[in-house]
């Protein structure tokens, strides 16, 4: 069996920058549920997307495709990052005529368009609400926080958001991951942490630690900032930002949030650097 098979950098316009997602496009699922999580430990990215076109056989002219994201031991049920790869791939390697598409996912519909006149990609995703959060005194010590301005806790995504007072503060954590991994107790798969930016052109910068599903720090998590953006909405009563995240690899990507249908769209680059064929034997 021959699978079209990409290599994306997500969120980036550097080829070794974003957030890295293999991406496999078929022509009809697989029959054996395994292979999916075989093919995703063999790529060695952090996720894999598997698409499928569902509403016309030509794939250059099909408009809704369906749309999974795997780790190499599970299925997850939403990735921003490798779906924006799974666009780029449709737009950009495998010409589709149209310049919207829809994903059917586990995380139900997911539009991608390609946006006029730019190399921009912008997903429609959904949000999740923000309540008050206190955090605990040793989730704190053990990122390497001695203070913080503001928290919120996002429940569907499971996600803690705190603030701090500048970047310096924010680069210079050097959190404990094998201890925050042995604490199952908050309620949390990932805390990320943001302050406002210093500097132009962005309006916050992030860092998104996940020891808790096996990612020490995440090159990128968009879907995460979603969910940031809501905090710094609530702070500055604004719902469109710009945002770096302040990992090794660093990636950026605009937010644009929609609160009263609890979606945002997420708009960003993504670079194509590996295209090939996947040969698997079953």
């Amino acid at each position: 069996m021959k699978i079209p098979f990409y290599q994306v950098n997500a969120f980036t316009n550097k080829t070794f920058g974003g957030n890295p997602a293999a991406v496999c496009v078929l022509h009809t699922p697989f029959e054996q549920e395994k292979l999916y999580t075989q093919i995703a430990n063999e790529t060695a990215t952090p996720e894999t997307s598997f698409i499928c076109p569902l509403d016309h056989t030509n794939l250059q002219e099909a408009t809704v495709f369906s749309l999974r994201w795997f780790m190499a031991t599970h299925e997850v049920k939403m990735c921003g990052h490798a779906t924006l790869a799974a666009a780029a791939v449709l737009f950009q390697e495998c010409q589709l005529s149209a310049n919207t598409i829809t994903f059917k996912t586990l995380s139900g519909d997911i539009t991608a368009q390609r946006l006029p006149n730019t190399n921009w990609l912008q997903l429609n995703f959904p949000s999740d609400t923000i309540v008050e959060a206190n955090p605990p005194a040793t989730l704190l010590s053990l990122l390497g926080m001695k203070d913080y301005r503001g928290a919120v806790y996002a429940p569907k995504r499971n996600a803690m958001i705190i603030s701090v007072a500048d970047e310096d503060e924010l680069k210079s954590l050097q959190p404990d991951f094998e201890a925050l991994k042995t604490h199952t107790d908050w309620g949390i798969n990932r805390v990320a942490v943001t302050t406002a930016a210093e500097s132009k052109p962005y309006d916050f910068i992030s860092r998104c630690f996940c020891p808790w599903i096996g990612i020490n720090e995440d090159a990128l998590s968009a879907a995460t900032h979603t969910v940031i953006a809501s905090f710094w909405a609530r702070e500055w009563q604004r719902n469109e930002f710009y945002a770096l995240q302040a990992s090794q690899r660093t990636g950026e990507l605009k937010i644009i949030l929609h609160p009263r249908t609890q979606r945002a769209d997420l708009q960003g680059q993504a670079v194509v650097l590996v295209k090939g064929e996947l040969s698997v034997s079953y």
